[in-house]
């Protein structure tokens, strides 16, 4: 497979993971929480999207690197720590940053497995891809 081409592939499988995962998790923890379903799986929608955004940057990261599954785990948490930063850093303010990082939390608990396990999957596929390659 063309370099440019599987890089484009993990990208699409990145974003494709990260929308499943996010949705379904964040879905799931919705209903336990006593929301409705029909509410919890269009809010799950909404975070499938974010999730596929991100999944999708890790793909293309995974797929420049040639990462296999634990830099693809790697690279997962990466970007929730970056979402975290991001969060706190744009809408705290002055003198906030701690209480912003304490009401963050739940950033990394929706977020943190399904971007991990996007980024072990994609990187359990690029190996797959860059070892039929070089057989």
């Amino acid at each position: 497979m063309n370099r440019f081409a599987s890089i484009f592939v993990n990208g699409l499988l990145g974003a494709g993971v990260g929308f499943i995962l996010s949705a379904s998790i964040f879905s799931i923890l919705a209903m336990i929480d006593g929301t409705r379903p029909g509410e919890a799986l269009g809010y799950g929608a909404v975070v499938g999207v974010i999730g596929a955004i991100i999944g999708g940057g890790i793909g293309l990261m995974i797929g420049i690197l040639k990462l296999g599954g634990i830099g693809g785990g790697v690279t997962g948490l990466l970007a929730t720590i970056i979402v975290v930063l991001f969060y706190v850093l744009t809408f705290s303010r002055h003198g906030e940053i701690m209480q912003s990082i304490g009401e963050s939390v739940v950033i990394p608990v929706v977020l943190a497995i399904p971007l991990v396990l996007t980024g072990v999957i994609t990187g359990l596929f690029n190996r797959k891809i860059f070892q039929s390659e070089n057989a």
